[in-house]
């Protein structure tokens, strides 16, 4: 999945259940992250 450009990120039910904000923080950061890394899509 690397090779086609997919980060798989992983979170406990619970931690999603209970820790909403702090996952959607993590996904934000990873998403920033990799803003610059992938080409544009004919979608974007």
């Amino acid at each position: 999945m690397v090779i086609a450009g997919y980060r798989v990120i992983r979170f406990w039910n619970s931690d999603v259940f209970n820790n909403l904000d702090s996952v959607l923080e993590e996904i934000r950061q990873a998403v920033r992250v990799n803003e610059g890394d992938q080409p544009l899509t004919e979608r974007d």
